[in-house]
Formats: structure tokens, C-alpha cells, sequence
């Protein structure tokens, strides 16, 4: 399909550039965020029309869904949304079986983290003009039919990693919504919705002068205004030439639901977050053997949300972040409980909350007006260091809508597990920490890393990745029962 022939919804918005600049370049796929349904109803339509029909109320709910980036390999403002006419379902949805049933309370999901490493690795790149930039994953078991897992897969630019609870709040409604009635059409055709105006129409986007001033000085003179600390750990820089397609890890943990619960308890004792307190134990977990590096740079994505005017159903791309820099104390103990400082989480709780306190101004993507082309702007950080050592991004916590009762006054199909992912970050830290807490109370930890830190793990480091994700479950509960092991 001529991409020329379909409706011209907007141009793209400088953080919605950022993303389809990553996405052509093969630097950032997409993100996903994984949801387990479960129902004791039995069900009187067929699985597969049971799922169609939620997803027209979906796509009918959310005009993001069927909108496409074309122009991706150009800058703001060429690159644009298009939008569908229609969609084909049985371009983006798949259906799976999986080998054994779900797993309950704080089972390991290899069966989804294999998934997610599959779908981590694809873009949305080939046949584009007549497929939506995201994909469906449905995967069941034969031996728990009124179970199974609904994997959505996107476009960093059609929606950001908080929007995306708004996808299952709706394919939830839509379940619930479904009565037995012929069959379902595999087509949708789009609404003619408008989407929301880009972030930087939404907010004023204020930037300070010593902001301006500081992040001009580290672009013209980065050797002196933008120094890498020498005593900073990145991991492997940004790789010279441009290599695709690529090859991730996906990893997961999940806490039980008691152990979530004690772990925010505790948090709030302390008065700190969980995503300070996660934080700062994936710092303290990366000190073990990142030696004799002693400074690391954790970042974390925060939403804009709360200082737009916009209805809360619907789907944006509004995000910034805040950095803190962890500085090694000096404690070669391995234990969690003696290396693990409340206090240093309290900062970067403080940290955050100052960020929030702003309300969005000074936030770096009010930056991205100053570059002029955003291919390079990726471009030129290859084979250049890193600026961050990880990353830290949690969704919080699945607060279900009454919306999600059936027409009879009682929910049919219950949503529980949630594990939000996402895809490499060529050019940005090499580990990432998803975390979100779905509705049946239990916190996934997704993890992700690419394959040239395992080289670094077997040339540095023993086991520096691989026991990340148990180290910090184990961390968790150690800080709970507050036992010193060495």
C-alpha cells in the first residue's frame, strides 16, 4: 500500500522522532508488556473470536493502534502518523501453545522469557503499510483452558510504558463485553479518532538557563563539559558500526504477592519507594563486580502524565527521566544486608521526587528541539562510552477499573501476572530493570542485556549477569529479614 494514499493524521512529536529514529536504525525494537487472564466461566464462543472481539473494542477505544510512522528514516518534522483503514488480525496476532501450564505465585516463566527474547529481537520493519506497528501474542495451555497470556508487543512511538496498562484495561473490558453472537470478523476498521497532540503541544516544556547553557557547553565541548568519569562503568561502549540484527536476554523473576507487600511496607517504613529501593540494590548487586569501577549511573523513565490535561483513557508518549549516581562505600562484604544502604535509597527517592516537583520543566526531552536531525544524533554516539550504566523502570501497581465488569455485574475473566519487557537499547545502558506489579499482588523484575555483555561477564566479571536477577530476589528478602550472611 502507497503510504501517500493513507490519511495524514499528524506530524510526529520530537520524543515520538526519538523513537522512530532508534527504531529505523535497528537501535530500540519496542517494548512489551505481558498480561495473564484467567476466567472459571465456561466460555460459549470460540477462543479465537473471543480474542478478535476484544480487540475491536480496543482499537475502537485507542486511535494509536492504528496509527503507523511512515517517513521513519527522516527527521522532525518529515516523519508523520498514518492511519490504517483498516486492520487484518491475522497479521498481528498470533496464537501459541505453550508446553506447560502458567505458572502460579513466584514460578519462573522460561516459556514467556524465551517469547519475549523472540519478539525483543523483531522490529516492525517489512510489510508496514498495511500491518499496525504492534502484535498480540496470545499463548495458551491445553491442560488450563480457562487460562493464557496476552503479550503486546509496540512501537515505542505509538505509546509509553504506562499507556500501556491502558491496552489491558481495554482488551479486559473487552472480554468481559463479549456475548455469543455469529462469527468475528478478523478486519477491523479503524476509527476516525483523533490522536492526542504530541507531548511538546501538551506541556510548555520550560527549559532554565543554566540547563540550556550546561547541555549546550557538553555538546560543543563534551571533552571538558561532558567528561566519562574514568571511574564510571558502562559496560561495553556503543558499538562502531551499526550490526542488526541483534541478539538479547530476557530474564524474569517474580516476588510472591506476600513478599511485594512486605517489600513496599518496608519501603515506606524506610521512607523511600520500591523503585528507589530497587535501584539501589541493583547498584549494590553491579558493585560485586564491577570493581574497581566504583561509580555507577542508574537511570529511571518517569511519566509526564500527571501535568497534562488529558483524559485519563487515553494513550500518550510522555516521558523523562531522572538520573542518580551511586558511589561504592567501600563495603567488600558480600552481604545484601550489610552493603544495602536505606539511606542512599531515601536520596534517590529525594531525587525523583524533586524531579516530580518540577512538574516537567528542565525535563532533558524539552532538549530534543535542539537537534536537528535525529539520525545523527544516534549515530554519533557510536563507538563512544555510554552514559549510564543501567536502567530502572517500574510501572507500578495494576489498580483494575470498574469498567472491567461484565454486562451481568460480575468480572468473567480476571487479569493477574504482569511483566512489562522491552528490547536492547544499542545505544543507551546495556542492562534494564522492567518491573510492574500485575493484579494478583506478585512484582516481576524483567531483566535485559545483549549479547556482548556475556563476553564482558566472562572477561570481568563471574557471573555478573546470570545472578543478577536471583540476587536480587534474594536481596529483597534478605532486607526483610534484615540477616546478615556472609
Amino acid at each position: 500500500m502507497d503510504p501517500s494514499q493513507l490519511e495524514k493524521l499528524r506530524p510526529c512529536g520530537r520524543l515520538e522522532t526519538y523513537s522512530t529514529a532508534r527504531h529505523q536504525l535497528g537501535f530500540y525494537n519496542n517494548v512489551g508488556l505481558t498480561a495473564t487472564y484467567t476466567t472459571s466461566s465456561t466460555q460459549d464462543i470460540p477462543f479465537e473470536s473471543l480474542v478478535s472481539a476484544a480487540l475491536h473494542h480496543v482499537i475502537a477505544e485507542h486511535p494509536n493502534l492504528s496509527a503507523i510512522p511512515v517517513n521513519e528514516e527522516r527527521s522532525y518534522p518529515d516523519v508523520y502518523f498514518a492511519r490504517l483503514p483498516e486492520i487484518d488480525l491475522r497479521t498481528c496476532v498470533v496464537f501459541r501453545h505453550r508446553k506447560r501450564s502458567i505458572p502460579k505465585n513466584d514460578e519462573a516463566d522460561d516459556e514467556l522469557d524465551k517469547l519475549l527474547r523472540e519478539q525483543h529481537d523483531r522490529n516492525f520493519k517489512g510489510d508496514v503499510r498495511s500491518r499496525p506497528y504492534w502484535r498480540l501474542i496470545i499463548a495458551s495451555s491445553p491442560e488450563t483452558p480457562g487460562e493464557f497470556t496476552a503479550s503486546w508487543i509496540f512501537h515505542h512511538a505509538l505509546s509509553d510504558g504506562a499507556s500501556s496498562m491502558l491496552f489491558h484495561q481495554s482488551f479486559l473490558e473487552g472480554l468481559n463485553a463479549v456475548s455469543v453472537q455469529k462469527t468475528i470478523d478478523p478486519v477491523v476498521r479503524t476509527p476516525s479518532t483523533q490522536l492526542l497532540p504530541p507531548l511538546e503541544e501538551l506541556h510548555p516544556m520550560t527549559i532554565s538557563w543554566p540547563i540550556f547553557l550546561r547541555a549546550i557547553a557538553g555538546s560543543l565541548l563534551p571533552s571538558y563539559f561532558a567528561q566519562h568519569s574514568p571511574n564510571l562503568w558502562t559496560g561495553y561502549p556503543v558499538d562502531a558500526i551499526v550490526q542488526t540484527p541483534t541478539s538479547s536476554h530476557n530474564t524474569s523473576v517474580i516476588l510472591t504477592a506476600e513478599l511485594t507487600t512486605a517489600f513496599a511496607k518496608k519501603c515506606r517504613a524506610e521512607a523511600t519507594s520500591v523503585t528507589a529501593a530497587i535501584s539501589t540494590l541493583l547498584a549494590t548487586i553491579l558493585f560485586r563486580d564491577t570493581l574497581p569501577h566504583n561509580e555507577l549511573r542508574i537511570g529511571t523513565p518517569i511519566s509526564l502524565r500527571p501535568f497534562l490535561s488529558i483524559p485519563k483513557s487515553c494513550m500518550v508518549n510522555a516521558i523523562t527521566n531522572h538520573t542518580f549516581i551511586f558511589n561504592y562505600n567501600g563495603n567488600n562484604s558480600r552481604s545484601i544486608v550489610r552493603t544495602f544502604s536505606w539511606d542512599i535509597a531515601r536520596q534517590v527517592k529525594a531525587g525523583i521526587s524533586q524531579e516530580l516537583a518540577k512538574q516537567g520543566a528542565d525535563n532533558p526531552v524539552a532538549l530534543l528541539k535542539y537537534v536537528s536531525n535525529m539520525q545523527d544524533y544516534f549515530l554519533e554516539k557510536l563507538g563512544k562510552p555510554r552514559d549510564s550504566s543501567a536502567e530502572v523502570s517500574n510501572l507500578g501497581v495494576w489498580r483494575p477499573q470498574n469498567s472491567s465488569i461484565s454486562h451481568e455485574g460480575e468480572a468473567k475473566w480476571s487479569l493477574g501476572r504482569l511483566t512489562f519487557s522491552q528490547s536492547l537499547n544499542r545505544t543507551g545502558p546495556q542492562i534494564s530493570l522492567s518491573a510492574v506489579t500485575g493484579g494478583d499482588g506478585c512484582m516481576a523484575l524483567s531483566f535485559n542485556w545483549p549479547e556482548e555483555l556475556v563476553q564482558y561477564e566472562r572477561e570481568y566479571g563471574e557471573n555478573l549477569l546470570h545472578m543478577i536477577p536471583g540476587r536480587m530476589k534474594e536481596g529483597i528478602k534478605a532486607l526483610l529479614k534484615e540477616e546478615v550472611e556472609e
